[in-house]
């Protein structure tokens, strides 16, 4: 009898272990995971997160791929959002976020202005 209870004790134990992986949360995935593997997880999301911001019009980023400052709070809109886009066709372009003038340097300009080819020029450190 005293085996039969030890057996039925170890198959509960068993099976709610392979029960227990099976439905963790989320977070607890997560932080099982490496510094590389949470890092990979969370630029992937942010990735994510960012084109669909852009595709529903909440994120009006100049550069392609869109910068990450502004989203990060980073810049001068703190709640993640970016507008650098509409800066640049009202002339703003002093502030546009550093990400974005790189990117525009590098070639990376989508901004709607340059529809009619007049993508902001950047000159030297500005």
């Amino acid at each position: 009898m005293k085996n039969k209870i030890i057996v039925c004790m170890v198959l509960l134990f068993l099976v709610g272990i392979s029960l227990g992986s099976s439905i963790l949360p989320q977070d607890s995935r997560f932080e099982a995971k490496n510094f590389e593997g949470k890092r990979n997880e969370i630029l992937s999301e942010m990735d994510l997160t960012l084109k669909e911001a852009t595709e529903s019009g909440k994120y009006k980023c100049c550069i392609d791929p869109p910068c990450k400052m502004c989203f990060l709070g980073n810049w001068i809109w703190d709640d993640g959002t970016c507008d650098c886009d509409t800066l640049i066709i009202e002339g703003d372009f002093d502030r546009v976020c550093p990400e974005c003038k790189s990117g525009i340097k590098e070639g990376r300009c989508l901004s709607t202005k340059t529809l009619n080819k007049t993508c902001p020029v950047i000159n030297g450190g500005n």
